[in-house]
């Protein structure tokens, strides 16, 4: 997935428990993104909203051993970010974080006198100047083995432990793997998308930015219900979802629901005609309900019901 992607990951599980205030907090949660501040605390901090609102997490930069960011020329198509995402969460809530030292490519597509209303679409960005300006950017190319820092957190806490780094020699891929942990000795067996839903690995740099967005923006894996579910968004009107559940045996995929993209009451200005929804999570306690992203808002979407639940503003806090 790549690593500009927004909404990355639902978190259940202990989140609640965890919580002296339980009773008042939701038993799950969606993180936008990881918010790397000065600061010289020694733990991250948690920004906690109710589904399909979006929470944050808060991480002390000195924490994340990479090389300090460099402002950006606004004169220069080249830019330099640290993004921090969380890529895999556990059942009992704690958080995998990837922090990487992007480079892009990013020409100017337009300047602002004030921010635009929204904020990201597609892989284009802004930067906001000193005067008050904001160039909007498209990302046109990217470093593909950017310097990665791991870490595992506990949300609750705020307790982040470094991993070891991984060798940037060998290659990793995505994939679903399956194994019975019940067996003394558990076979591990690579299972594949649902039919058709396998990707041809890019040949050209002209597809590489397509084959990403459809990696992490349109596609989503996660456990709902205590089961591995596979959910899909069409790149067309009227935006079909696609749920899928992996069978008992571990080896391959039953279409549990698809139904067009609904919409909410007439006159949604957040509803852009034409503008193609992401997958941001799928509800880890009911396997019929998902969150898009389309906009700058996230909508909860009852797949059996062919209704949206609730929706929020995907703004920057």
């Amino acid at each position: 997935m790549p690593p500009l992607q927004r909404l990355s990951a639902a978190v259940s599980g202990r989140l609640r428990r965890g919580l002296s205030t339980a009773a008042a907090h939701p038993p799950w949660a969606i993180f936008d993104c990881i918010k790397l501040r000065p600061s010289s605390a020694q733990r991250a901090s948690l920004e906690l909203a109710a589904p399909p609102g979006s929470s944050h997490l808060v991480v002390p930069d000195h924490l994340i051993d990479l090389e300090p960011e460099t402002p950006a020329d606004p004169d220069s198509d080249i830019l330099r970010v640290h993004v921090g995402k969380c890529s895999a969460t556990s059942g009992d809530g704690l958080l995998l974080l990837d922090f990487a030292d992007i480079r892009a490519t990013a020409p100017v597509v337009v300047t602002h006198p004030a921010p635009p209303k929204r904020k990201l679409e597609g892989f284009r960005l802004n930067l906001h100047s000193a005067s008050g300006a904001t160039q909007e950017r498209k990302i046109t190319g990217y470093n593909l083995n950017p310097d990665v820092t791991r870490f595992v957190c506990n949300p609750i806490t705020g307790q982040m432990s470094r991993l070891p780094d991984i060798d940037g020699t060998k290659k990793t891929s995505w994939g679903a793997v399956s194994a019975d942990p019940f067996s003394d000795r558990p076979d591990l067996r690579f299972v594949e998308l649902p039919k058709g839903r396998m990707l041809r690995e890019p040949r050209s740099a002209e597809e590489i930015t397509p084959y990403l967005l459809a990696q992490g923006m349109f596609r989503r894996m996660g456990v709902s219900e205590g089961r591995l579910r596979y959910v899909e968004v069409a790149q067309e009107e009227p935006f079909v979802v696609s749920s899928f559940t992996l069978d008992d045996d571990g080896c391959g995929w039953a279409l549990e629901h698809q139904a067009p993209l609904c919409r909410p009451e007439p006159g949604a200005d957040h509803l852009l005609p034409g503008q193609t929804p992401w997958i941001g999570a799928i509800d880890p306690l009911n396997a019929s309900v998902v969150c898009v992203i389309q906009g700058d808002h996230v909508l909860a979407i009852d797949m059996d019901k062919r209704e949206v639940l609730g929706h929020s503003y995907l703004g920057e806090k």
